[in-house]
């Protein structure tokens, strides 16, 4: 394939649709385990109860623990 930005030609592509599904479903894992957390927060935690999921951001936490710790 040859790609051109009006300066120069090339012949090298880099096919980014795979990439991209792969974030999209990632994306999307993160979004159901987001809601997942927040559903089960609400049942354990009265004050959680008005809590919207949009609200929460979920991150990874990591490092030299050897458990999986989200914040």
């Amino acid at each position: 394939m040859t790609l051109s930005n009006n300066n120069s030609t090339t012949e090298d592509a880099v096919a980014v649709e795979p990439y991209l599904a792969a974030i999209a479903i990632v994306d999307k894992a993160k979004l159901k385990l987001q809601a997942s957390i927040v559903v089960t927060l609400k049942q354990c935690i009265p004050s959680w109860a008005d809590v919207n999921a949009d609200s929460v951001d979920v991150e990874h936490l990591g490092g030299a623990m050897t458990n999986l710790i989200f914040a």
